[in-house]
């Protein structure tokens, strides 16, 4: 039985697409679009128009830029709209957002309410931050954290996927562009909620932790670090400590560092 509806959903899919695929150009925008058969829809009820439909339709005719109304909020009105499920939804939307973040089409307002909609699905929220790394730059990266960070977004589930991969980026940085982040997290402290200062915290230690760690542990990364580099991380870090102490490995590094 469930095979059968199986064969029969995808038949659906590809009779869709095969009529869509047929058409040069699709003068409707895409809420025209939907409008139009949410309006018939009754009319065409053994055809139902399923995700993967509606995936190819965004595909063909993508909101512009130009729109102020958020792309994102835009798709999952229209996917409510057509009663489909949004987590679905957004699993099939990633290759259409990876090529969105290479071209620059989102704003970044934009996707960080993205983020707001996925926080609680940690998977996706993972492999939707994944995409946005790895199409922007660090300065970006870092920026969408202090805004995810003070919007408390990254929680104790999905705060492992945010660390993962900026403890991998963040260290490539130049010491110069790590103090200019560091300045701009205690900027960002100051206008985070008293209940979220903690979290905050901790969050950007891991990844103060781990450039420290790899500034001074790896040799072809050590030799750019300057004596005052040293004494500014170390401020740096006793200031954004939750404890104010520095009692971490890093600091015995930094210690013999300074030392030499």
């Amino acid at each position: 039985m469930q095979a059968g509806q199986s064969i029969n959903d995808n038949h659906y899919h590809l009779q869709w697409i095969d009529i869509l695929s047929k058409v040069k150009e699709i003068k409707f925008s895409l809420e025209q679009f939907i409008q139009e058969y949410l309006l018939y829809e009754k009319v065409s009820i053994e055809f139902p128009f399923h995700t993967s439909v509606f995936i190819y339709l965004i595909q063909r005719i993508h909101p512009s830029k130009k729109e102020k109304e958020s792309p994102f909020r835009i798709f999952l009105r229209l996917s409510n709209n057509l009663k489909l499920n949004s987590s679905m939804f957004f699993e099939q939307f990633q290759s259409i957002f990876s090529n969105g973040m290479k071209s620059q089409r989102y704003e970044m307002k934009d996707i960080i309410e993205l983020f707001t909609w996925i926080r609680l699905q940690d998977q996706l929220f993972g492999q939707y931050f994944s995409h946005c790394s790895s199409n922007v730059n660090t300065d970006d990266l870092w920026d969408m954290f202090l805004k995810l960070c003070k919007l408390n977004i990254i929680n104790s589930i999905n705060q492992k996927h945010v660390i993962s991969i900026l403890t991998e980026k963040i260290p490539l940085t130049s010491v110069g562009t790590f103090h200019r982040y560091t300045k701009s997290a205690k900027t960002c402290l100051v206008t985070i909620k008293p209940e979220f200062c903690s979290h905050f915290i901790e969050l950007f230690q891991k990844v103060f932790d781990g450039y420290i760690i790899k500034q001074f542990n790896y040799p072809q990364y050590s030799y750019q670090v300057s004596r005052t580099d040293c004494n500014d991380l170390l401020q740096i870090g006793l200031e954004m400590s939750s404890t104010n102490r520095l009692e971490r490995p890093t600091h015995k590094d930094s210690k013999l560092y300074l030392e030499t």
